[in-house]
Order: C-alpha cells, then sequence, then structure tokens
C-alpha cells in the first residue's frame, strides 16, 4: 500500500540512497530540501510502497526563502516544485496520490490557491500534464516563459537546461 508523508529526519538516509543525483553535483536535493523543510519553507512529501520510497514533491510556502518562481509570488500560491515518480511505480496512480496529499495539507494551512510551472511541449512530460489536467489544473493566463534548471556534469561543472513553460493553477 503506498503511503505519502512529510520526510522526517530519519526517513532522509533512505531518501538520499533511493534517489542519488547524477553527475557530480555538490550536495543532494534532498538533504538540501530538508534544511528548507526545518526552517519551515517548504515541505517535503514522499511516497513509500511499504519502506521504499518511490515517488516526491515539495511544496512551497509563499514567504519562504525556499525559491518561489516569480509566477507564484505574482499569484500569491502554494507552488509544487519537481514531481516524480521511480519507473518502477509509474502507472499505478502514484504521481495522483502525491499531488492529492499536496494539495490537502496546502488547504490545511489555509492556502486557496496552487501552482506549478510544467514544460509546454516537452514530450517526456506529456504524462504530467496528463495528470494535471486531470487533477483540475489550468493555464495561468501568464503566458509561456523560459525556466528550467540546474545539473552538474561528471566533471563538476554545473550547466543549465531550460525550456519554454508555462504556469497551471488549481483552486483549493
Amino acid at each position: 500500500m503506498v503511503v505519502v508523508r512529510v520526510v522526517v529526519e530519519s526517513e532522509l538516509g533512505t531518501v538520499v540512497a533511493t534517489f542519488p543525483e547524477k553527475g557530480a553535483r555538490p550536495s543532494n536535493r534532498h538533504v538540501e530540501r530538508f534544511a528548507w523543510q526545518e526552517r519551515g519553507d517548504v515541505t517535503c512529501l514522499v511516497a513509500w510502497d511499504n519502506e521504499v520510497p518511490i515517488g516526491y514533491v515539495f511544496l512551497r510556502w509563499p514567504g519562504g526563502q525556499g525559491g518561489l518562481t516569480e509566477q507564484a509570488r505574482k499569484l500569491r500560491c502554494v507552488e509544487v516544485g519537481d514531481l516524480f515518480v521511480a519507473a518502477q511505480a509509474r502507472g499505478r496512480g502514484v504521481g495522483r496520490k502525491i499531488m492529492e496529499t499536496a494539495e490537502a495539507l496546502a488547504t490545511e494551512r489555509g492556502h486557496r490557491l496552487i501552482g506549478l510551472e510544467v514544460t509546454v511541449s516537452n514530450p517526456n512530460n506529456d504524462i504530467a500534464r496528463g495528470l494535471y489536467q486531470a487533477l483540475g489544473y489550468c493555464d495561468s493566463g501568464l503566458g509561456s516563459f523560459v525556466s528550467g534548471y540546474t545539473y552538474w556534469d561528471s566533471a563538476g561543472n554545473p550547466q543549465r537546461d531550460e525550456e519554454l513553460h508555462c504556469y497551471l493553477v488549481k483552486k483549493l
């Protein structure tokens, strides 16, 4: 049975070991985000199949230092970041369960709008876009914009991958 819950310190090592960084990134994203969570800036959620992590997402809270995008600041919404489901768990509703848990947490904290950025045409994100549409996310009306992420190559050099995105929102 899949359970989605907020990461606690005693689980962090398992999450890091299950989702290691590719390349020579100087630190693990889950360790960084857990530190942000400890400050109250974000909340890290992990989906567990028994004792095995199979997916994750994190929520950036308005007013925190967790790196809200310009779009989230403009809309004053909670922001979903970095939804991921392990290959062996895809097609089982894990992404939906993670997103529904994130939405419930935002609602519990009194927020009424949640948002996320998603690529406009990257075929690797077709399933994610379909999930967001099925969950009721719609275009925010802010237009398209270039966004991306930094990754580190095997030599430890930071590289940037960017493409066209749009911002989706859902009223909670």
